[in-house]
């Protein structure tokens, strides 16, 4: 059992798939959601990547991955930025279906005024 009040840091590894950042964001919210129940602190670090684990960035790194791993930790996001952040960086809306008509009018009312006669 956690300790109250223990502060605990999330960090999963690099992706670069839509489908898979998403499974990552739903892993990483059931997670930070045990902890702050636990009455833990919860952060979530950012991986930067290319490279897919922390193993491989701290290789590639060398000499630098002492102040590069730290300064990722100081910049931990608490669940809410993380949360937020995860949504505001995510495309909405329906991809798959491209417009018929695009509207470019002040008013909707004139458009649809417009289209009645062509749509006729």
């Amino acid at each position: 059992m956690a300790q109250s009040e223990r502060k605990f840091i999330i960090l999963f590894d690099y992706e670069t798939k839509p489908k898979t950042k998403h499974h990552v964001f739903q892993a990483t919210r059931r997670t930070a959601n045990v902890i702050l129940d636990a009455g833990c602190e919860c952060s979530i670090a950012l991986f930067p990547g290319p490279e897919k684990g922390i193993d491989d960035w701290v290789v590639a790194l060398g000499k630098k991955a002492d102040k590069a791993v730290s300064t990722m930790i100081a910049d931990a996001l608490t669940f809410r930025e993380y949360q937020q952040r995860f949504f505001i960086n995510r495309a909405r809306g329906l991809r798959k279906y491209k417009p018929d008509v695009t509207v470019n009018s002040r008013f909707l009312a004139n458009a649809i005024n417009a289209l009645g006669s062509w749509i006729k």
